[in-house]
């Protein structure tokens, strides 16, 4: 069964917003078994939809939108899309009253032109919206479907939970069971090397890996029967490990390092803290991202000067003057001392030069984490930069990631 995506605005067209509905929509299909088989942006344009609409019915059996539904003169998809199967459309009163309901609530004046969004396809099947003023629908027309969603994701992801999964799971006896395997230290070339045989064991199984700065994703999925699944995936999954080797996976069910942390950390009822300089407060930025991270995450100190790590972490100025902001015994003092301070388990410290220019007579790319423990610290040097060129985004996202990794490593060894 395949599936188109439209995404609906010009402002999508001129990078004024990021279409991230496409993306969740994606996601969501593919856990249905149903194929992605095109995505597509058109601007606010009632006649490149229908010629859209002609063009992608004789290829796909569902087509979502979002977009194009509210009350301004410019949003014509419904109109576009009755037109298309000539279909007209019908006053339905409910969804006047939920409008105007809805702006005495918000205590807004409600323009005349909204009354427009009370009108939908003849024998569709409404999707109410009650985060919002612009109802969807599911039309079916000649065993095949369009479904009409707003565009603001907190509008249409509602919508699509409520209407849009009972009717793939009606539709679709078919899922599409997914496990991520996280790496760390190894290239992707590297992975998918080792772990390309994996299909000869089990020929069920698909892989595809995804490099990220500092990491590369390992996904392993099953197409199965939602009422037949099998333990198949699992022992897929051991023996992807066993082919990759164990040393460089960090987790077989998060999203991304910081999720395994995290989840890690609650596992084992333990917290941490973060001392930062170089990554400007990204590493508590993307743990605090987590949810649940409340749980396990005590604070971070964002010390970007000197004068902060000395007043606020106490680094020892002779420390500082010694070996620099830059340095080993730095990183070490600061991820002992916000330890201290949060009464955390453990602590990681970061501390570099992210660049445009070096300083102190030191390298960009260069970085320095600190990790403390009851086992006691250390810290391990980065050079993020030798022989490659990098942004600062990059050696921030890599001090991070390798921040992570280092943090898992401490756990496991704590409670080995």
């Amino acid at each position: 069964m395949n599936a188109t995506i439209i995404s609906i605005g010009t402002e999508i067209l001129l990078g004024e917003i990021t279409d991230t509905n496409a993306v969740y929509i994606s996601k969501m299909l593919a856990l249905y078994g149903i194929n992605v088989y095109k995505r597509i942006t058109v601007g606010d344009n009632a006649e490149r939809f229908k010629r859209i609409l002609n063009q992608e019915y004789s290829d796909c059996d569902i087509i979502i939108t979002t977009g194009g539904l509210g009350p301004t003169a410019d949003d014509l998809s419904k109109e576009a899309a009755c037109e298309y199967f000539d279909v007209p459309m019908i006053f339905h009163k409910d969804i006047y009253d939920d409008i105007c309901g809805y702006f005495e609530r918000s205590g807004k004046a409600m323009s005349q032109n909204n009354k427009k969004q009370a009108y939908l396809p003849k024998n569709c099947t409404v999707m109410y919206n009650p985060n919002g003023t612009a109802p969807g629908f599911i039309l079916e027309e000649q065993n095949k479907a369009l479904m009409m969603f707003p565009g603001p994701p907190k509008e249409m992801i509602p919508m699509f939970e409520s209407y849009a999964i009972p009717y793939l799971e009606r539709i679709s006896d078919q899922r599409v069971f997914t496990k991520n395997i996280l790496t760390y230290g190894i290239s992707e070339s590297e992975v998918d090397k080792r772990i390309s045989t994996i299909t000869d064991f089990f020929p069920e199984i698909t892989y595809a890996t995804y490099a990220y700065t500092g990491m590369v994703r390992v996904r392993l999925g099953l197409r199965s029967d939602r009422e037949k699944h099998s333990p198949i995936l699992e022992k897929a999954v051991e023996k992807a490990v066993e082919l990759i080797d164990n040393q460089y996976v960090y987790s077989t069910d998060a999203p991304d390092m910081q999720t395994a942390l995290v989840e890690l950390l609650k596992v084992n009822n333990m917290t941490i803290s973060t001392a930062e300089s170089c990554t400007g407060g990204l590493i508590s930025k993307l743990i605090t991202d987590v949810s649940g991270a409340s749980k396990v995450f005590e604070c971070g100190i964002c010390s970007y000067s000197s004068r902060i790590k000395n007043e606020v972490l106490s680094v020892e100025k002779d420390t500082l003057s010694a070996y620099g902001t830059v340095s080993k015994q730095t990183a070490i003092q600061m991820a002992e001392n916000v330890r201290s301070i949060s009464g955390s388990d453990i602590a990681v410290s970061v501390t570099g030069l992210a660049g445009p220019q070096g300083d102190e007579g030191k390298p960009v790319g260069l970085v320095y984490i600190g990790i403390a423990s009851k086992r006691g610290a250390f810290c391990k040097e980065f050079n993020f930069c030798k022989g490659r060129n990098r942004t600062r985004d990059d050696i921030r996202i890599l001090s991070a990631t390798s921040a992570f990794a280092l943090a898992i490593d401490e756990i496991k060894l704590i409670k080995s």
